[in-house]
């Protein structure tokens, strides 16, 4: 990187971009997640605020969030298949003669 442009590797679709050096800014990776106060989504591979991503669970030592950003996390549930459509799936294969019992 030099004052001029930087070369950025985008991670989520490989390409290479040349991009003027004063709108890029390095990231330290070791200081994203959830007791930092961005992180970065494993789909989307943007650097987010952990606002932007849901609670999932927590643990003694605070709250844990989705690896997935709400934006990404949204089109994700969009393509989960229903509980109910599992449910029949599942009572059908295993009612079937050459189903698993």
């Amino acid at each position: 990187m030099d004052a001029q442009y930087a070369i950025v590797w985008l991670i989520g679709s490989g390409e290479t971009w040349s991009v003027p050096g004063h709108e890029v800014r390095p990231v330290n990776v070791l200081e994203t997640g959830d007791k930092w106060q961005h992180k970065i989504c494993n789909i989307c591979h943007c650097l987010l605020p952990v606002q932007d991503f849901a609670l999932n669970q927590r643990n003694r030592h605070g709250p844990i969030r989705r690896p997935s950003c709400k934006n990404c996390q949204t089109d994700i549930d969009k393509r989960a298949p229903k509980i109910r459509a599992c449910l029949h799936y599942f009572r059908r294969a295993c009612s079937s003669p050459n189903g698993a019992n």
